[in-house]
């Protein structure tokens, strides 16, 4: 792995999808930045109001009204501003940008909404050198959304200039992410491992769950993977398997992972984009089971709000095959991918990005 170093040219920007993902992601990183003497901001897309169970938990009340969450969010931004006090940083390096928790993937589908263009502004009006946001692998789905969400913004950024290094971070998975081609990690010293667990302290609302899990991010390293990781990756195991243009289709093979709790059907996501735009915003819905036959399978498009097309679907077992008209990505250049299934709270898994010129 290379090694993550900033210097006092060095301005980092960190995205967190909701307070407690600075500490538990980049602790180390934000220590390194103002040891250094390097510029740092933070922005918090949303303030984490909706987290109903920890919430039931710490004030014993079963219903949660509108304004509980409110007051929730509210008391989750004064723990961020305290972990970044811990971390050695001022109030005036945090953003919050209030956007509704769990909105991050209905703000994706819908071309990027409000979001994307705030993104684009933020990159191009701070200039950062470094940038570090979750992965579009994260299971997540705020954080996978906003990990596309950064990919789409970096697309509309013309000017190299302005265009940052990025790395990816992920906090929520199964399997522990092998070290990967251009991966990043950062060392923490004894001292600074006890100043990102007094940061992650911080966060007392969100440890009333099991918080060894999340304490166990202050350890001795902080890995960072490449912003794009392989669409197609046997080092784990993505849902899409193989992929391939075929006479005028994209034939994709899916096997999700069976595992406790994951039940019903499966949609798929797909999201067509150009230059960092949304071109169109599929899902369809699979069929629970079908044999060896191929049945078709209704697209509906989320940003145009109508049909999206039909495609083809051939499952049994845990293998899906499915035959995707080209036609229904317009003139798009690459294709992001995701299934959701009911799994508690986290996806089935990320999204995956196709480049259709690469697959061909």
């Amino acid at each position: 792995m290379k090694s993550l170093v900033l210097d006092t040219r060095s301005r980092l920007l960190v995205l967190a999808p909701h307070p407690d993902d600075e500490s538990l992601a980049t602790g180390g990183l934000l220590q390194q930045a103002v040891a250094q003497g390097a510029a740092a901001r933070i922005v918090f897309l949303t303030h984490g109001e909706n987290n109903p169970w920890a919430q039931r938990l710490r004030e014993k009340r079963w219903r949660i009204k509108a304004p509980d969450r409110q007051r929730w969010g509210r008391l989750r931004q004064e723990e961020a501003l305290r972990a970044l006090a811990a971390l050695g940083l001022l109030p005036s390096c945090a953003e919050f940008w209030g956007f509704p928790d769990q909105s991050l993937t209905p703000g994706l589908l819908a071309g990027g909404g409000e979001i994307l263009p705030r993104l684009v502004d933020q990159i191009e009006r701070w200039r950062p050198s470094l940038l570090a946001a979750p992965s579009m692998l994260d299971l997540h789905p705020d954080h996978n959304a906003l990990g596309v969400l950064m990919s789409l913004a970096l697309g509309q950024i013309r000017s190299p200039d302005l265009r940052p290094d990025g790395v990816a971070y992920v906090v929520h998975c199964r399997d522990p992410f092998p070290a990967a081609d251009g991966a990043m990690s950062l060392s923490l010293s004894p001292q600074q491992q006890a100043t990102k667990r007094r940061a992650i302290l911080s966060h007392a609302t969100q440890l009333a769950f099991l918080p060894g899990r999340f304490l166990k991010h202050a350890g001795a390293q902080e890995t960072y993977l490449p912003l794009a990781w392989p669409a197609i990756s046997s080092a784990i195991p993505l849902p899409i398997r193989r992929a391939a243009v075929v006479d005028g289709h994209l034939h994709l093979d899916l096997r999700p992972r069976w595992h406790l709790g994951a039940f019903g059907p499966i949609t798929i996501l797909l999201l067509a984009v150009r230059a960092g735009r949304v071109q169109r915003s599929l899902q369809g819905r699979l069929p629970l089971w079908i044999g060896r036959r191929f049945a078709p399978l209704d697209l509906w498009d989320v940003l145009a709000g109508a049909s999206g097309g039909q495609a083809r679907c051939r499952r049994s077992h845990q293998d899906i095959h499915l035959e995707l008209p080209l036609s229904a990505f317009g003139q798009a250049d690459n294709v992001f991918c995701k299934i959701k299934r009911a799994h508690g709270f986290f996806d089935e898994a990320g999204w995956q990005e196709l480049s259709l010129g690469a697959v061909s």
